[in-house]
């Protein structure tokens, strides 16, 4: 029902909608961002639980279906939720289902995956790495050469000065460069990206298979 308010309706009408909120009306475009966005890291979880390259890309995919089927279930607002923990959980979850389907029994001797591991802190850099770099891969065609050079240079750990002496730059431009990136990065990803920016030194290319071979 209408509340007699054109202004309100207009107000609502014009603000964007989040990924999250427009992969739950099932946005063709959403989901295609949602699944470049995450493939590089279920592959990687994947693969960290002991599967093979050919199945890491099927339970990848076989992940992705259940986040569609599910993807109403998340709510930020639980304790303690984040969208990261829940697409583990889920990943960890079709692993396991794999590996019982394998070995044709669910024992104790079959080492299987626990349904929601707590990552250790250099797992984490990992994780929030892969997204973080494939995030700064689809926006960086929206962005300046100059923003994306000093954000990187931030990343890698240069002080604003140094970014800024080495581009040619003000410090407050190396500022607002950041400030930038991090804006389109939010309104691109919104809560899909719950975590900070991690440098890319943190995760040598040549350690992270990348599924398909990307």
């Amino acid at each position: 029902m209408s509340d007699g308010n054109p202004s309100a309706r207009e107000a609502v009408s014009d603000t964007p909608l989040t990924l999250l909120q427009r992969l739950r009306q099932n946005d063709r475009a959403a989901w295609e961002a949602f699944v470049r966005l995450y493939s590089p890291l279920i592959y990687h979880w994947c693969l960290r639980l002991g599967l093979p390259a050919d199945e890491a890309e099927e339970s990848g995919q076989e992940v992705f279906v259940t986040v569609a089927r599910r993807i109403a279930d998340f709510r930020r607002d639980r304790d303690g939720a984040s969208f990261l923990g829940w697409l583990r959980t889920i990943t960890y979850a079709k692993v396991r289902e794999r590996t019982v389907q394998a070995s044709g029994r669910d024992s104790p001797g079959r080492n299987l995956p626990a349904p929601g591991p707590v990552p250790d802190e250099t797992a984490e850099v990992v994780e929030a790495g892969l997204v973080w770099r494939r995030a700064l891969e689809m926006t960086e065609a929206t962005l300046d050469a100059k923003t994306r050079q000093a954000f990187w240079l931030l990343l890698i750990g240069r002080s604003h000065a140094e970014a800024a002496a080495e581009l040619g730059l003000t410090t407050a431009a190396v500022c607002v460069a950041k400030a930038r990136v991090l804006k389109r990065l939010r309104d691109e990803f919104g809560e899909l990206l719950d975590f900070e920016p991690v440098a890319p030194a943190a995760l040598p290319p040549a350690d992270v298979p990348q599924p398909g071979g990307q």
